[in-house]
């Protein structure tokens, strides 16, 4: 018969009877930047998908036509490359 594995007991405790570790600032630091990132590209894809609906609807119900949406994005496009 194998012997059963002995647990170690000598665990660190916390009042809530958990074990586990203290986070150093770095570590709270990067856990709080994941967290803002992850936030922000829930609501960019949020807004992003949001405008692409609304525009796809535009389109189809032929409010303005491909080729004029395609002016204003080429318009827009080219005025964040003017300095």
């Amino acid at each position: 018969m194998l012997p059963s594995r002995q647990v170690s007991t000598d665990l660190p405790r916390t009042p809530n009877g958990l074990g586990g570790m203290a986070m150093s600032m770095k570590e709270k630091l990067l856990f709080l930047w994941i967290l803002v990132v992850v936030a922000f590209a829930l609501v960019f894809h949020h807004f992003w998908a949001s405008t692409v609906y609304a525009l796809g609807r535009v389109v189809a119900l032929t409010l303005i036509s491909l080729l004029g949406l395609a002016k204003i994005a080429a318009g827009m496009y080219g005025a964040h490359l003017l300095p």
